[in-house]
């Protein structure tokens, strides 16, 4: 976790502002790993992304706690790659409604993702857990955990206090929601 969360704070609010692709780095010992995006909305807890693939395409949104964002980076060549692949593709942003900006960005998404049945995937600091939420409340969140096959959901508990970021609609949740659809034919609602 960041030690200098305040200073954090204070550069992704001023990078939001800017509307500028940003690249946070959450993982100290993988330097390569990043999540580059649109910083859609800053608290002085959570930083709510809308991601940006390396390809030019909107991939989902992240929630990541300010605490475990190491660096936010802006590479205006960078930036402007991702912005020029975007409109090539014509990519269109998904459709998921912001929240408050002093809300609780987690608690928000997994609400939205519950009575959408989206796919989420959740990370704590050992590990990440992909697959539909059947409970959140104010403290905990049981997720349906899947297989490989996007099936077989296996609940698992947590409390949110010990969640470090999590995604939805990014292309790996997409195909588990795929592959759930094509084995069980039950859909979600869009």
């Amino acid at each position: 976790m960041n030690q200098n969360a305040g200073y954090i704070v204070y550069q992704l609010r001023a990078l939001m502002n800017d509307r500028a692709i940003t690249s946070l780095f959450t993982d100290p010992e993988n330097p390569d790993d990043f999540i580059a995006g649109y910083l859609r909305q800053v608290n002085a807890k959570q930083v709510l992304v809308e991601a940006v693939s390396p390809y030019g395409r909107f991939d989902g949104w992240f929630v990541i706690r300010n605490s475990c964002v190491n660096e936010a980076v802006y590479d205006a060549v960078y930036a402007e790659r991702l912005e020029t692949l975007l409109r090539l593709n014509r990519a269109e942003p998904s459709q998921m409604p912001l929240p408050e900006v002093e809300s609780d960005y987690m608690h928000h998404v997994l609400s939205w993702a519950k009575e959408h049945h989206r796919v989420v995937t959740v990370w704590t600091r050992d590990e990440s857990y992909t697959g539909f939420v059947d409970l959140v409340d104010d403290l905990r969140l049981t997720v349906g955990v899947l297989d490989f096959m996007g099936l077989n959901p296996m609940p698992v508990q947590f409390a949110l206090r010990d969640l470090e970021l999590m995604s939805i609609g990014s292309e790996e949740e997409r195909m588990y929601e795929q592959l759930n659809d094509h084995f069980t034919g039950i859909g979600r609602e869009e």
